[in-house]
């Protein structure tokens, strides 16, 4: 079964009015898109996606479709998708009020008339939802990128998805349910019930902390992925300017080695100090009096070998016996003849041993902490001595550039932040003194959850009907991660497959797929990434029994000349439908290359605002498939207009 993109027109939107046909030339070709600036591809690719899904617009979402112009501002407005599935054809179309900010979907079946309904036909409606579509319109730049990333999960919410696996997820949260209704079937009365009261709203309290961390986390991965580009590039154009003067770049590498060793020296005596305040700074006072009181008690006892004189001494030196008799002379003879029998001298010598290594500790640790100390200031002086020399060389270096060098520190310690927080703030283990006010570990919060659901089990006597679910849902918990290994093996070895066939050379496989796409090599360039990306996507999709159409933005973004034309001979072999949206710097050796390839039988369609001179560029070229027009949008089919039409620089839409 095969579902199949065959056009779509808009009416009274921000973009022109266009209507596209992608049928022309049959279905299932690759079909290339160029809209510039400024003609609403965006608003194309999100109305697209959301044609096959029922969306809740918002009415500031909605204001955003309406049109910019005056002249062009009408009350109502509409985007429509055709689409086909076994032959049959339907229509989704979603309609706009500008003037009530609403919103609404109808259908078309078969030959039937539109129904103010949003309605899929039987062979897709369970099939297709958001997180299907998520998958059949991609963003190279923000839907491939965070394949790759370790601290992202791209590649498994993509199999997730797709495989159907979050369905599951589903299946559990169904159970937390009926555990929490058979909870609150099993309500008791009185001190018990404030006791479920203060637990339940505890897991309330604890279930909101986990929504805002992972909220947190999306919110942060969305800035490293956002952010990359600019860093990466930017450390590069500095790394550059540095690398072209040898004086400077000699200068700043003998600075760094030296600063090195000084950061070294400074962390080194750090962790050694640590380790004496182990010893006695970090005891806590009480603990420190305790120790100390021991020693001190040592000496008061008058224990082993000279300490047991030392006890005894005192005694004879009294006048009375710590019993409260009078000492005479015969009473103290016995003593002394006595006294040795009372601790050997192997426990003499032990004893006065902690004692002495106790006092001997103090002192050294001590002393230590005092030397180290001194060691930190002088290495943090050197550290800083390094560090501002090499500011001042960069100041030098980069005199012209020094706002780029400002801003790309500041990224750079921003996002040395976020990693830390996603490698290592939310994973962090679970400690006994934990509460949700104190931790953003997922980790440590998801298991307070647990605890405090087996109290509130306890407390409301469901523990046996809890503990069943609890089995049911770990044991769903495992299947999860079994079918995500063995899916993730299987899309491994099918993607290093198509790699062999598109990277003729040097060819980057696929090592693993967990959280993210790991590569053989420690890292792949942007175009490497955009099509093992690609691949990644189109081996996903093939596992379905439905052939779904892939819909990609820039496909081609970041690729060399190379790549650009493996990447076309790849595209010429699919047997599902590719749409792509180019741009100008996609076409040499990409659609070129493409169009030789497939001997002129590609669909190739050029979209643009009307003004006059595009308008006399479609009219001068008479050999294009066919042309439909509107009051202020033309779309152009065919190669030859395809190839000599070039952007124009207009505002972004």
């Amino acid at each position: 079964m095969r579902l199949n993109l065959l056009g779509w027109k808009c009416e009274g939107l921000r973009c022109p009015d266009f209507d596209f046909d992608l049928n022309q030339k049959g279905n299932a070709l690759a079909t290339f898109l160029q809209m510039p600036n400024g003609t609403g591809k965006t608003t194309t690719l999100r109305l697209l996606k959301r044609s096959l899904y029922k969306h809740e617009f918002k009415s500031s979402e909605i204001e955003q479709y309406k049109a910019k112009k005056d002249s062009e501002i009408k009350k109502n407005g509409f985007f429509q998708a055709k689409f086909e599935v076994e032959g049959k054809i339907f229509y989704s179309q979603i309609n706009f009020d500008f003037e009530k900010l609403e919103s609404n979907y109808s259908s078309s079946l078969s030959n039937k008339g539109f129904e103010q309904i949003f309605q899929l036909p039987k062979e897709i409606e369970n099939i297709v939802d958001k997180e299907l579509i998520d998958l059949l319109f991609v963003d190279l730049e923000l839907d491939v990128k965070p394949m790759f990333r370790s601290h992202q999960t791209g590649a498994q919410e993509a199999i997730r998805k797709f495989c159907k696996i979050n369905v599951l997820n589903k299946v559990i949260n169904d159970f937390e349910t009926y555990k929490n209704k058979k909870r609150k079937e099993n309500v008791k009365s009185g001190s018990v019930q404030n006791q479920i009261n203060t637990e339940e709203a505890r897991e309330k309290r604890i279930i909101n902390k986990i929504n805002e961390v992972e909220e947190k986390v999306n919110k942060y991965k969305q800035f490293l992925n956002k952010t990359e580009e600019e860093y990466t590039e930017g450390k590069k154009k500095l790394e550059e300017i540095f690398e072209s003067d040898d004086q400077i770049k000699s200068k700043r590498k003998e600075l760094v080695r030296k600063r090195d060793d000084a950061k070294f020296n400074y962390e080194a005596t750090l962790i050694k100090n640590f380790e004496n305040i182990k010893n006695i700074g970090s005891y806590e006072d009480s603990s420190k009096k305790e120790l100390n009181y021991f020693v001190n008690a040592l000496d008061d006892l008058g224990l082993p070998e000279e300490e047991v004189r030392v006890f005894f001494d005192k005694i004879l030196k009294r006048e009375k016996c710590i019993c409260g008799h009078e000492l005479k002379n015969e009473n103290k003879e016995i003593i002394r003849r006595e006294m040795k029998n009372f601790i050997s001298d192997n426990e003499a010598r032990t004893v006065a041993r902690i004692k002495a290594t106790f006092s001997d500790n103090l002192k050294m640790d001590a002393a230590n902490l005092g030397e180290n100390s001194n060691k930190i200031q002088e290495y943090k002086f050197e550290l800083d001595g390094y560090n501002e020399k090499i500011n001042l060389l960069k100041e030098t270096a980069l005199k012209d550039n020094i706002e780029l060098d400002r801003k790309i520190s500041s990224l750079e310690k921003e996002r040395s932040i976020k990693e830390a927080f996603l490698n290592e703030v939310v994973n962090q283990p679970w400690k006994a003194k934990d509460d949700e006010s104190s931790t953003e570990s997922l980790i440590s919060l998801k298991e307070q959850k647990r605890i405090v659901e087996k109290k509130l089990a306890d407390l409301s006597g469901t523990k046996e009907v809890e503990e069943k679910v609890s089995i049911i849902i770990k044991s769903l918990e495992a299947a999860i991660t079994a079918a995500e290994d063995e899916i993730s093996k299987e899309i491994t070895t099918e993607c290093n497959k198509k790699i062999d066939i598109m990277f003729t050379k040097n060819p980057v496989y696929i090592n693993s797929i967990k959280n993210y796409i790991v590569l053989g090599q420690e890292e792949g360039s942007t175009g490497q990434e955009a099509r093992i990306g690609i691949i990644f996507l189109l081996t996903i999709l093939e596992r379905s029994k439905i052939k779904f159409p892939l819909i990609i933005d820039t496909p081609v973004k970041g690729m060399d000349s190379a790549g650009k034309r493996r990447t076309a001979r790849f595209i010429s072999k699919l047997e599902s439908q590719f749409v792509c949206f180019v741009i100008d710097e996609d076409k040499p050796n990409f659609t070129d290359k493409f169009n030789e390839i497939m001997e002129g039988k590609g669909n190739f369609i050029t979209a643009f605002r009307r003004s006059d001179e595009f308008d006399r560029l479609a009219e001068s070229n008479n050999s294009n498939v066919g042309i439909t027009e509107s009051y202020n949008g033309k779309v152009v089919h065919g190669y030859p207009f395809f190839e000599i039409f070039t952007e124009e620089d207009e505002e972004n839409e």
